[in-house]
C-alpha cells in the first residue's frame, strides 16, 4: 500500500507537463481540424452552433468534454 502511495506522489511530482481537470458527467467529444467537425466517442457527427465552430483551432485536434 505505501508503495502504491509513493508511486503516485512521484507521479504527481514529476516535472512532466500535464493538465488535470475535475471530472464531470457530460458528453465525450474530438475536434478534428481538417474537417471542422465534433465527433462523439463512437464516431457519430455532433451538431454544434456555428459559432462555436468558427472558435476552434485549425491545426489542434482535441479531445475533451461539453457539460
Amino acid at each position: 500500500e505505501r508503495e502504491r502511495e509513493r508511486e503516485i506522489e512521484e507521479r504527481l511530482t514529476s516535472s512532466y507537463p500535464r493538465w488535470i481537470f475535475e471530472k464531470y458527467d457530460g458528453i465525450r467529444a474530438i475536434w478534428h481540424p481538417t474537417e471542422k467537425t465534433f465527433y462523439s466517442r463512437y464516431g457519430n457527427k455532433l451538431t454544434l452552433p456555428q459559432e462555436v465552430i468558427d472558435a476552434m483551432p485549425a491545426d489542434l485536434f482535441l479531445d475533451g468534454e461539453f457539460w
